[in-house]
């Protein structure tokens, strides 16, 4: 007579056993991929956000307001202004990595290659003569304080 060993798996249990493990590997995946598309949707938020408020001012006779915007981690500072007038700073020469020119966009995440392809976009009534600057990102929070006067066209971004 042969010996059989002790364990003895049968296919159904082999195969319950790979179901599971696929299982679980696909769970991992769908959680990763629901994690990333909200870190891209708080982002697409930001930019709205901040685009609405700049329309909210531009739209009043006088304001001054700061808006205090949340961002994912990884996202250390939102720069605006003209691309041009920020040549050789750090910020610039990252962004110019992942730019197009001719480029008429005013509005950055720094860095460039953690925003899900919002890296830049075009803000509208907002006064950019000469200006670039950059906001940074603390505890997921970034503070900008705009301006209006009651003679002016535009809306002032103001960096102290």
């Amino acid at each position: 007579m042969r010996k059989r060993g002790f364990v003895q798996l049968s296919f159904s249990m082999i195969f319950s056993i790979l179901i599971i493990i696929a299982t679980v590997a696909i769970a991992f995946y769908v959680i990763a991929y629901f994690l990333d598309l909200r870190k891209c949707t708080e982002i697409g938020l930001f930019y709205k956000d901040f685009q609405d408020k700049i329309d909210d001012i531009w739209k009043s006779e006088f304001a001054s307001e700061e808006f205090v915007g949340r961002l994912p981690s990884g996202i250390d500072g939102v720069c605006l202004g003209d691309l041009g007038d920020g040549k050789g700073t750090t910020e610039y020469n990252q962004i110019m990595k992942y730019t197009r020119l001719p480029n008429d966009n005013n509005f950055f995440f720094y860095p460039p290659e953690k925003t899900c392809d919002i890296s830049e976009a075009k803000l509208n009534h907002v006064n950019f003569e000469e200006y670039w600057g950059c906001f940074p990102v603390e505890n997921g929070k970034v503070e900008i304080k705009l301006e209006k006067g009651t003679f002016d066209s535009l809306v002032r971004i103001i960096n102290e």
